[in-house]
């Protein structure tokens, strides 16, 4: 009651504080995938963020509110930070403070502008690029680390304040002895203890859902989190980015309207990746890229013909194409693809079912359509194929043959 009335537990922009030590300690063991310990440190801290979030919201209009502020400016000497700001902020903010795990969900939900309010869509793309920076003494100590000399002697220039900082690294633009200008992406301390505490206690908590819930169960929530979970760990080794980065980039050679940036490997490693410098226009700003000259048509265009390629084709695609990992560089008028931490691929028979399902529906063949479906997933005990045989029947016809539905989605 005394922390909420003067407001000793009020949400702050960098949270850490005292724990910080902590995670340092345990970023420094041997930790396996799944800890029970570490697991229960972070849910409280999930726990007293999410807590402190939704208390702060509550009382900031009501005269206790204004007392928090009060006995905040005058006792303790800290303003605050989030007087007046919206619903949307507050959230953004709240899982920047819950760390990497919560913010890359944040992306995943920024991407869905098709049935989310557009305030809420628009405070959560900051996430994409725009996350608070961390100290360059801090990113130092993680090349040295990591590459063995302070990033004075391995670049000729590098700058310590970052161009870009996102939920799990910050970039810095530098230059190489020969000249060569490069962008250094620095992981950020102390994330991957945190992060496989995070994806643990998710995954327990999808495991307790499939046992109580039948929806958990019907859409498989285990397996959702796990292949979410092995993905952001993936993310974690930049050595996996820099092979992704290589064979997209032969995959797309065809393509001389697209590029991917060149991975220089005597400067990267597990938590340090340099590659190429490429400037350029989120492909999500339509009117900037007008501006800059784009044909905005032709654009989207060459990047269709791409993601069929890399899905249809190779099989291999980029798996986070938000708007934070699609460029436009107006110097060359390329299109470019950033960030290949996290990538699907899909066997050949895979994509052939992909294929005949996509031709199904521009077709309106029914019975192909559910075929398809079936093709492509794994029925679960219990599946009913006449009633979803049936199902489909209805959709399609519903809004195939009368709906005149414009959009595949």
């Amino acid at each position: 009651v005394l922390d909420a009335v003067l407001g000793l537990n009020r949400p702050r922009i960098t949270p850490d504080g005292p724990t910080a030590a902590i995670w340092r300690f345990l970023e420094s063991l041997p930790t396996p995938r799944r800890n029970v310990i570490i697991e229960n440190l972070r849910l409280q801290q999930v726990y007293d963020a999410i807590y402190a979030a939704a208390l702060d919201s509550v009382l900031q209009k009501t005269p206790v509110g204004r007392f928090r502020i009060a006995f905040g400016q005058r006792i303790l000497h800290e303003d605050d930070q989030l007087v007046g700001t919206s619903g949307p902020v507050r959230f953004r903010i709240l899982l920047q403070q819950l760390g990497p795990t919560y913010v890359k969900i944040g992306q995943m939900i920024a991407s869905r502008g098709d049935v989310l309010p557009s305030d809420l869509v628009a405070e959560l793309s900051k996430l994409q690029s725009d996350a608070a920076p961390f100290p360059w003494e801090e990113a130092r100590a993680v090349v040295r680390g990591e590459l063995g000399r302070d990033p004075e002697e391995l670049y000729a220039t590098i700058d310590p304040v970052p161009f870009a900082a996102a939920s799990t690294a910050q970039v810095h633009k530098a230059t190489l002895h020969d000249g060569t200008v490069v962008a250094v992406k620095i992981q950020r301390p102390q994330i991957v203890a945190k992060t496989k505490a995070d994806l643990g206690v998710i995954t327990e908590l999808a495991s307790i859902a499939e046992r109580r819930l039948a929806i958990a169960r019907k859409i498989g929530a285990r397996a959702l989190v796990n292949e979410f979970a092995g993905g952001v760990l993936r993310e974690l080794d930049y050595t996996n980015e820099a092979y992704h980065a290589k064979r997209l980039a032969d995959n797309m050679a065809r393509f001389p309207e697209i590029t991917v940036p060149r991975i220089h490997d005597q400067l990267s490693g597990v938590r340090v990746l340099t590659m190429d410098f490429i400037a350029g226009i989120k492909i999500s700003h339509a009117e900037e890229l007008r501006e800059a000259g784009f044909d905005t048509t032709a654009l989207a265009g060459t990047f269709i013909q791409a993601v069929i390629k890399q899905v249809l084709i190779d099989g291999f695609f980029h798996g986070d194409p938000h708007p934070g990992n699609l460029m436009a560089d107006p110097a060359t008028k390329r299109l470019v693809f950033l960030d290949m931490g996290l990538v699907g691929q899909l066997n050949s028979t895979q994509r052939v079912d992909l294929l005949g399902l996509i031709y199904a529906v521009k077709e309106i063949d029914i019975p192909a359509i559910a075929d398809g479906l079936l093709a492509l997933g794994t029925p679960m005990k219990g599946f009913d194929e006449v009633q979803f045989r049936a199902d489909i029947d209805r959709l399609a016809r519903r809004y195939l043959v009368y709906g005149g539905v414009q959009s595949m989605g």
